[in-house]
């Protein structure tokens, strides 16, 4: 197959997003859980052409090209760009006004508006978008790379971050602002992890600005955990949630006993609880900037750490 055109646009793009990719993993970008996600190409950006990557809860605007096939009773294929006022005209029919509707949305819409020309059976229409548009994102904050991108409107939010290289060492990756207009929404890269469609809530349009704030609360976990890293929390999660952020405990963990190293007014101080109290809910363990977590393994003694 073929592969999709590139606009200069978006190559431009796609080779900033080479540089800053390469360089945040020269800075070891991977060190905050959530970093590699753009150091790995785990979210790469899509070019104009990729139609069949186009998603039902793609929004459509102006400068989609949509291709219409019908294979019922009647046969045809229609590809129209929308044109400015929003809309197609297939011949036979009256505008159809598409701006604004998601895919599956505009399916349903165009079904109805066609089944007054053309004979077929609601399983019989296909609606895919074969180039999309190209719109400019504004990234600002603590981005490898800021600025405008101009790329195709197949991406969605986290694809545009993956163009600007991710969140610098410093970078939020749990309260990253997506901005359009008055509105704002924050976008959580962990949940983004835990269900990769929650990318799709997060449709790019003409203008949107995406904000990096530096991260508040970065909490260390060492020991018995599946995935020992820095991860970054939000102010209302507690231990047992850094626990699950961490892939949970490994099988020789010793369950009584988990220590916190803190800084308190410039002094170190050692907490300690017991584990199963943490776990079961019993003991609730709020976590402050730059704690230490400590959990200790069977076989491990603490002062190996």
């Amino acid at each position: 197959a073929d592969l999709p055109e590139t606009t200069p646009e978006e190559a431009a793009a796609e080779a900033s997003q080479r540089v800053a990719q390469a360089a945040a993993a020269n800075r070891g970008g991977g060190r905050i859980y959530g970093h590699s996600l753009f150091t790995d190409k785990t979210l790469d950006i899509f070019r104009t052409t990729d139609g069949a990557q186009a998603p039902d809860t793609y929004v459509l605007g102006e400068g989609d090209e949509v291709h219409i096939t019908i294979f019922g009773a009647s046969q045809t294929d229609i590809q129209q760009r929308i044109a400015p006022d929003g809309s197609i005209q297939p011949a036979g029919v009256s505008r159809i006004f598409l701006k604004g509707l998601t895919l599956a949305q505009a399916r349903r819409v165009i079904q109805n508006q066609l089944s007054s020309a053309y004979l077929f059976r609601p399983d019989q229409l296909a609606v895919t978008i074969v180039t999309a548009r190209t719109i400019l994102v504004n990234i600002f904050g603590e981005a490898a790379v800021t600025g405008g991108f101009n790329i195709s409107a197949l991406n969605s939010a986290f694809n545009a971050l993956s163009a600007a290289g991710g969140p610098t060492a410093i970078g939020s990756v749990r309260r990253i602002q997506h901005i359009r207009g008055t509105n704002r929404r924050t976008m959580d890269l962990y949940a983004f992890m835990s269900d990769p469609t929650v990318q799709y809530t997060f449709d790019l349009q003409n203008n949107d600005i995406l904000h990096v704030p530096v991260a508040e609360k970065l909490v260390s976990i060492q020991g018995a955990v599946k995935r020992p890293m820095t991860y970054e929390m939000l102010d209302k999660e507690t231990l047992a949630d850094l626990i699950h952020y961490a892939g949970g405990l490994t099988q020789d963990v010793y369950p009584d006993f988990i220590q916190i190293q803190r800084y308190v007014n410039g002094e170190e101080k050692l907490f300690e609880w017991n584990l199963t109290d943490v776990l079961n809910g019993r003991q609730k363990v709020n976590l402050v900037n730059g704690d230490v977590v400590r959990i200790r393994s069977i076989n491990r003694p603490m002062e190996t750490f």
